[in-house]
C-alpha cells in the first residue's frame, strides 16, 4: 500500500487528461480487514490474473463491519478453499452526511474465471446463508473486474 501511496499518486492525482478513461466519486476509505488465501505449497503466493472491486453501501459502521466479518468467517468454515480467490480486502468509509458507510471490497482472484465460477456456483453453508441475509440491508453499488496489467516495485 506504500508503494502505491509513494509511486501510483501520479496516475490517481493526475490532471484527468486520459482519454477514454471513467471517473468516479473519490471514495475515501480505510482498511478494515483482509485475509489470504494459501494459493499452494507452503509460503508461496499467486500473482492476481483478475482483481474484482465493488461498493457496497450500509446504515452503519457496525452493519458494514459486520457484513465484513460474516464473510471472512464463511470464507474460513467452508470445507475447501474458493478455488482461485488469493485474497480479499475490506475497506470502509466514514459516514456519509445521511449516516451511512460505503465498504469497498477487493478481491484477488488467480482469473476471470475462477471469480465468474465462484458467482455461478455459490458455496451453500450455514455462514454463507447469514451473509446472504445482510442483502435486505445493503446497497450494491458498481463493480468491476479488473485484469492487471503490471506491478509495482516491492522494495
Amino acid at each position: 500500500m506504500r508503494d502505491f501511496e509513494r509511486l501510483g499518486r501520479q496516475a490517481v492525482e493526475g490532471d484527468g487528461a486520459v482519454e477514454g478513461a471513467e471517473r468516479s466519486p473519490a471514495l475515501v476509505t480505510v482498511p478494515y480487514r483482509s485475509r489470504t488465501v494459501d494459493a499452494g505449497p507452503a509460503g508461496s503466493s499467486a500473482t492476481p490474473g483478475c482483481v474484482v472491486i465493488t461498493t457496497f453501501g450500509f446504515g452503519s459502521a457496525e452493519n458494514a463491519r459486520a457484513w465484513a466479518d460474516a464473510i471472512t468467517v464463511a470464507e474460513t468454515a467452508q470445507p475447501e478453499p474458493t478455488p482461485g480467490l488469493l485474497a480479499r480486502h475490506f475497506l470502509i468509509s466514514g459516514a456519509a452526511a445521511d449516516g451511512g458507510v460505503q465498504v469497498l471490497n477487493c478481491s484477488e482472484w488467480s482469473g476471470e474465471d475462477a471469480h465468474r465460477a465462484f458467482l455461478e456456483n455459490p458455496v451453500v453453508t450455514p455462514e454463507w446463508q447469514r451473509v446472504e441475509e445482510f442483502t435486505s440491508g445493503i446497497t450494491h453499488g458498481p463493480g468491476r473486474r479488473c485484469v492487471p496489467r503490471g506491478t509495482l516495485p516491492t522494495d
